[in-house]
């Protein structure tokens, strides 16, 4: 089976299927790290958010 996938995956069909579906990934990718909120909480505690900037900071000292 995966011989006859290998087969079939050497066109330029293929390589248009892997460019459609790669694309999408990257860009949200982008979009995640370059507009990513860098105060999301990354925990809740007794109903108090705990952000990740405090978390990287208290992990750090």
């Amino acid at each position: 089976m995966l011989g006859a996938i290998r087969k079939k995956s050497k066109g330029w069909v293929a390589y248009l299927i892997v460019g459609l579906i790669t694309v999408p990934f990257a860009l949200f990718g982008i979009q995640e790290y370059m507009g990513g909120s860098s105060n999301s909480a990354v925990a809740s505690v007794d109903g108090e958010d705990i952000s990740l900037n405090y978390y990287y900071q208290k992990l750090n000292t």
